[in-house]
């Protein structure tokens, strides 16, 4: 992967899961190497053959977890409903992994 290709996705995902994205983002989707979010969010996306990786806990151990992935194509699967929560609480500071981040709903 090229150093200048974005390597982490944020994907607000609806309850209408996979029929609910852009054909773009859904592609972000499918292409992914690791998928992260809670059970729910992954069973909105079960033909995609990444690596799946639940919520780590404390939530604030999102970061190292994103981290360890650097470099791979990572989807992070947050609900829609939930994605300025997720924001705030812990993406916010994302600026300090990768200028290759793309947000996506």
């Amino acid at each position: 992967m090229s150093d200048a290709a974005p390597w982490l996705h944020i994907v607000g995902i609806g309850e209408d899961g996979m029929d609910g994205l852009t054909p773009a983002t859904r592609a972000v989707v499918e292409a992914a190497d690791v998928i992260i979010g809670g059970e729910r969010h992954h069973s909105l996306t079960p033909d995609v053959t990444a690596q799946r990786i639940a919520w780590p806990s404390p939530f604030d151990a999102l970061i190292e977890t994103l981290e360890a992935h650097k470099g791979q194509r990572v989807v992070v699967l947050p609900r829609v409903i939930h994605f300025g929560f997720l924001w705030v609480r812990g993406l916010g500071g994302l600026s300090r992994l990768s200028k290759s981040l793309t947000i996506r709903s």
